[in-house]
């Protein structure tokens, strides 16, 4: 829930200057937490193309080319900007390997935590209520229920796959 670390009105209860011990401004707080945000859809979309790099990697006959031009054609699908040319940063995502065809977790889980937040936590993420109902409902069980019920139960409704994409939109909106 790496959401409430991002919110002003989280921030503002710890955030402090270093040499004075002083509250932060509000002021300067919110342009922090503007700049954080600043290229969430980038970001969005590297982790697009590193999901769909490795749903190919992983699936029924994934090499008929080089990693470098598979991740090449998915880049120049998914991202704003086009590949450059002679790079390889796929040779980077320490990930891919390790998690198999289950790259795609990561946009999963930012959905989910978003559609808490956008649900539960938005209007005040200092809610005593929601605070209580989410170590109730998700973390409380630890392995022993699905994932998925505990989302269900914390949201008090199944999770759709178009609200986790509404939820992911207007994250990059915050």
């Amino acid at each position: 829930m790496d959401i409430f670390a991002t919110d002003p009105r989280v921030i503002s209860l710890f955030a402090r200057h270093f040499r004075t011990g002083e509250l932060l401004p509000m002021e300067a707080i919110k342009k922090y937490c503007k700049a954080s945000n600043m290229f969430s859809a980038t970001e969005m979309q590297v982790q697009i193309v590193y999901s769909m790099l490795s749903q190919k990697l992983h699936g029924k006959n994934p090499l008929e080319k080089s990693t470098t031009e598979l991740y090449a054609e998915i880049h120049n699908q998914y991202m704003g900007v086009p590949y450059v040319e002679g790079t390889a940063p796929h040779l980077r995502i320490g990930h891919l390997n390790g998690y198999g065809a289950r790259y795609y977790s990561y946009l999963m889980s930012r959905a989910v935590a978003s559609e808490i937040w956008q649900q539960c936590f938005k209007e005040d993420p200092l809610d005593r209520e929601m605070g209580e109902r989410f170590r109730r409902e998700v973390l409380a069980h630890g392995g022993e229920i699905p994932p998925k019920d505990l989302i269900n139960a914390m949201l008090q409704k199944p999770l759709t796959i178009d609200d986790m994409f509404d939820a992911l939109v207007e994250n990059m909106n915050c």
